[in-house]
């Protein structure tokens, strides 16, 4: 399905148009505990709709890394209210909840929640996706990520995950700290990128990717230091397109590689991609099967005239981003490594080669 997405001064008056299509009875709120609020999402929503009695709950009794005991308090809210319209409002992680609470509503899975195999058992509820941050793109794919008992990370794809609806109103990011802005911006960089080098690589995820990367790239740090309205409204318009480019592509290797820092460290997931991305990027664009033409492009959307290494990692660390940990357990990290996300690396990587880079990336990052 081609998704409704809507920008900035467009944001209210879509969002409304869209409310009064559906004329929504029940409407499920799934959000952040606290962001709700603070990021101006309650009001932004509430003062959209056209029928002021229509019932609404809202759910957002999760972690900020959801797991399967989550969804399930999710799934039983839903069964219980029967929503005829979904809003998911916030970062990845609540929207990420809310596609998987309405996507599971309806359909059923063989074997195990994580076995691929899906089927529909119910009328699709329509799903607005809002985000409050600039960088996941969630808003913008079909897959979406759940933790297991483990704390292993998995990603669940389906085409009937996206969201029918994106909202990108930078407004609504305004609050965010130098901090995550950092992260959440990076996220959506190395989306950019990534998407741009991948195996899976099409026209279409071309043109979404160099978007993303023209945007975010200046942007950024920018943003970081000194924001204002023209910087958000850019930084959101970036991330919504690097979540389009990923939607055809999904991610590689400095995604593989940074879920174990999330899961084990409690690192941010932006923080944690940027970890290895400057030692993975060199490693790829020196031994990778990349086109020469997207060599080039890389160099010149990333200012890179001499060392790939030495490039990006000033640019992450002039955006705030660095090692906040020193301790690691290496053997840890490399066994956390996500197969599924390295198989679209343009270069191939032997433990070998991995425990390199991260040794690396840690030895830098820690000085």
């Amino acid at each position: 399905m081609e998704q409704r997405v809507a920008f900035e001064s467009d944001c209210i008056p879509v969002l409304t148009e869209i409310l009064e299509e559906i004329k929504p009875q029940r409407i499920l709120l799934v959000t952040g505990k606290n962001s709700f609020e603070k990021s101006g999402a309650k009001d932004f929503i509430l003062g959209c709709l056209p029928a002021k009695n229509a019932n609404i709950t809202r759910f957002s009794d999760f972690d900020n890394n959801p797991n399967i005991k989550d969804l399930k308090k999710g799934l039983e809210a839903v069964k219980i209210f029967d929503p005829d319209l979904v809003i998911a409002a916030g970062g990845g992680s609540v929207i990420d909840m809310g596609k998987l609470i309405r996507f599971f509503h309806t359909h059923e899975y063989e074997d195990d929640i994580f076995s691929g195999k899906y089927s529909q058992s119910g009328s699709k509820v329509p799903l607005i996706a809002i985000p409050t941050t600039a960088g996941t793109g969630s808003e913008a794919t079909h897959f979406a990520v759940l933790y297991d008992e483990k704390k292993t990370k998995h990603s669940i794809a389906n085409p009937d995950i996206l969201p029918e609806y994106a909202i990108v109103n930078s407004v609504l990011t305004l609050g965010q700290s130098p901090y995550l802005t950092a992260c959440a911006g990076f996220d959506a960089l190395a989306q950019g990128i990534e998407a741009y080098w991948n195996k899976n690589a099409t026209e279409e995820s071309d043109r979404y990717a160099e978007k993303a990367i023209e945007l975010v790239y200046e942007t950024l740090p920018k943003v970081v230091s000194d924001p204002n309205d023209e910087l958000r409204a850019k930084m959101s318009e970036g991330a919504y397109w690097a979540g389009r480019a990923i939607n055809i592509t999904k991610t590689t290797a400095p995604h593989a590689f940074s879920y174990p820092f999330t899961t084990h460290y409690g690192i941010p997931h932006g923080h944690a991609i940027a970890f290895t991305f400057p030692y993975i990027a060199d490693f790829n664009l020196s031994k990778g099967d990349i086109p020469e033409f997207k060599k080039f492009e890389i160099y010149r959307m990333l200012n890179i005239e001499n060392s790939v290494c030495s490039s990006i990692q000033k640019y992450i660390i002039n955006i705030g981003l660095k090692t906040p940990i020193n301790k690691y357990d290496i053997n840890l990290i490399i066994k956390g490594i996500n197969l599924e996300r390295l198989a679209n690396n343009p270069a191939n990587i032997k433990t070998e080669d991995a425990l390199i880079l991260v040794k690396k990336a840690l030895q830098q990052f820690s000085k």
